[in-house]
């Protein structure tokens, strides 16, 4: 779990825990949540920031004044948190549109779990949810009829015969393996036979909308070797380099923010701490670290110090 994923199961059991003991210490909430102290007043400052609105009255209120004379820690209009919540129109909007496009995408089997879960969408958002129905979503797909074929095949794990225009029309027989989506067109990724001299074996992807025909075999579907790697932000993020850096106070703001991998007091005992971070864009991480500015510190690997120290300097050359 990510620190920040952390950090709100602590904060969700922090504000229940407040109102059942009042006064209650600093210390004694840290040793009840098995974290420093430090990191419970920091807990508390986001706390501040929730409620059900933006104004006075909507938001929990922490007595700053009871916690710095002696670190107790007071709070109140923190029964809003028992009032039942409402989505917004700019929140079940994309939620509904976005369940319309995945619908595009998934199998008969998943359609019965998003009609269900697009009806308590429209039962929660009621007016709301008509806003929803006037967005329309296309995407560049295959015949009813095909895309079918293509679930019918994957289900009952048999090989599929296609009739494909790409460069030229030709019949495949293909082993299915998942539908992609990608910038509002759906692909068939699959295993497909050489279909011509110098044509060999192996993964292929092809475009929904040129899937002319598609017949179901009886022909059982062969174990393949793992299909091509397909992109996604987490799959991304996995394959990303490991970039380590010292932080003081001022920069610890990081791990809140963004993914961290590991987070740990700093190795020579100054205030901060030292952060274990995912880095799968350089771009990213040089804006990153030119925001941190003397904050921070990059330990590990050498050609991301180097390339932040580059960076750095370039930016004092344009100012000079």
């Amino acid at each position: 779990m990510s620190t920040t994923a952390k950090q709100v199961v602590r904060i969700l059991r922090l504000a229940p825990y407040l109102q059942a003991h009042p006064d209650v210490t600093v210390a004694e909430v840290a040793r009840s949540l098995g974290v420093r102290p430090a990191q419970v007043v920091k807990d508390l400052q986001v706390l501040m920031m929730c409620g059900t609105g933006p104004y006075g009255g909507q938001m929990i209120d922490v007595d700053l004044d009871a916690l710095e004379d002696d670190g107790r820690i007071r709070i109140s209009n923190a029964e809003v948190l028992a009032h039942p919540m409402r989505f917004t129109p700019a929140e079940v909007v994309p939620l509904m549109v976005g369940l319309r496009l995945l619908a595009d995408v998934t199998g008969p089997g998943q359609h019965v779990v998003i009609e269900r879960t697009l009806e308590k969408l429209r039962s929660i958002a009621g007016p709301d949810a008509e806003a929803a129905g006037r967005v329309e979503v296309r995407t560049v797909s295959a015949s009813q009829e095909i895309r079918d074929a293509i679930d019918t095949a994957k289900e009952r794990a048999v090989r599929l015969r296609i009739t494909y225009a790409g460069h030229a029309t030709t019949q495949r027989l293909v082993d299915v393996d998942q539908i992609i989506l990608r910038d509002g067109l759906t692909y068939l990724q699959a295993w497909s036979d050489a279909v011509a001299e110098g044509d060999a074996p192996g993964w292929r992807t092809f475009r929904l909308d040129r899937i002319l025909d598609a017949e179901v075999t009886d022909e059982p579907s062969l174990r393949r070797p793992d299909p091509p790697h397909t992109d996604t932000w987490t799959s991304t993020l996995a394959r990303a380099d490991t970039v380590v850096l010292d932080v003081d106070p001022r920069g610890e703001w990081v791990a809140e923010a963004h993914p961290v991998q590991g987070r740990e007091p700093r190795p020579d005992g100054k205030a901060g701490s030292r952060l274990h971070l995912r880095v799968a864009d350089r771009q990213w991480f040089i804006s990153l670290m030119l925001r941190l500015g003397d904050s921070a510190t990059v330990i590990s690997p050498d050609d991301a110090a180097q390339a932040a120290q580059e960076a750095a300097a370039a930016a004092l050359r344009a100012y000079s």
